[in-house]
């Protein structure tokens, strides 16, 4: 009876040693997102501005479909969320003036559910689809189907972006007796965006770039995908807006109460030696989303090469 008892107090001790050893595992447990991006982007076409091209009205540019060719196709979906926060975003640098300075003009291209129901309205659906397979099997469209595609929506240029890769995974930080109290998951995730000129029939510019995101979690939550996504095409939609030749982010999200957190605050940014230009998030409907992604966005860079090498407008890779 003696041993019983022991045993039974054994167990109560080492039953309390684990509740504060993981209730110290959780005070250890970092409460914030760190996410990175690295891109770099080259222009082949002459663009006198880029501004008038992306708030033309009627549009000059239509943003496809995302490309999903490194993950599961289902994810475009959150690809093309991200792309939609990204074009509700100002890209114009504040300038001084006595006066007050005029409300930036909001960026109005053809949408990737816009261009969706055109095709399907005017009998175009499979051309879409052609091209969208063309493009994710070589990196460059079928120039006759791009032509046929643009001259239905009434636009010169079109935009393809596409996910090429997305890795991730997870690993045991702090565990005890056989148990995990504190998770650490990281996403990887690779991205292009380029803009193809339906009427001279080649590449006008292109953007590849990667993200990273690692996340602590006391449970075994997963990190977003989201959240890497909006970072990743943030940063390569600003790159064309802007002008920029490559651009390096590094951020944090803190602090989560969500699955998709906010409150980005940017710990370091770019090269040395060169500016960081001060982007005011647009106002939208989630103003707290979007401080997030215009924080995390906001990056350097130097003014795009107009001398880059064109590549070839046959069709194939150059």
């Amino acid at each position: 009876m003696l041993l019983l008892a022991m045993n039974s107090t054994i167990r109560a001790m080492l039953t309390l040693a684990m509740l504060l050893s993981a209730t110290a595992a959780g005070g250890c447990a970092s409460n914030s997102i760190e996410i990175g991006v690295t891109t770099r982007a080259e222009t082949y076409l002459e663009i006198d501005d880029r501004f008038e091209l992306l708030t033309a009205d009627p549009p000059r540019c239509a943003m496809l479909p995302a490309i999903m060719t490194g993950t599961n196709p289902g994810r475009g979906v959150a690809a093309d969320m991200a792309i939609d926060q990204a074009l509700k975003r100002n890209y114009q640098t504040p300038r001084f003036s006595f006066n007050a300075s005029p409300e930036p003009e909001p960026i109005n291209v053809v949408q990737h559910y816009q261009v969706a129901d055109r095709c399907l309205d005017n009998g175009l659906l499979e051309d879409l689809r052609k091209l969208l397979a063309s493009h994710a099997s070589s990196n460059y469209p079928d120039p006759d189907v791009a032509a046929r595609i643009a001259r239905c929506l009434g636009v010169r240029y079109l935009i393809f972006p596409q996910v090429t890769g997305v890795s991730t995974d997870n690993a045991g930080r702090f565990t005890f007796a056989g148990l995990t109290f504190i998770r650490t998951g990281w996403i990887s995730m690779e991205g292009t965006l380029q803009i193809w000129d339906a009427e001279s029939r080649g590449m006008a510019w292109q953007s590849a770039g990667q993200c990273s995101l690692t996340a602590e979690n006391v449970v075994g939550i997963s990190p977003p995908v989201q959240s890497a996504m909006d970072a990743l095409f943030g940063t390569l939609i600003g790159d064309f807006a802007i002008g920029r030749s490559a651009s390096i982010v590094s951020g944090t999200l803190d602090e989560p109460s969500t699955a998709t957190p906010t409150g980005l605050k940017v710990t370091d940014s770019a090269p040395a030696n060169e500016p960081t230009p001060e982007i005011p998030p647009a106002p939208t409907s989630n103003p707290a989303a979007d401080e997030a992604g215009g924080k995390a966005i906001e990056s350097s860079g130097t003014p795009v090469p107009e001398s880059a090498p064109a590549p070839n407008r046959d069709g194939g890779t150059p």
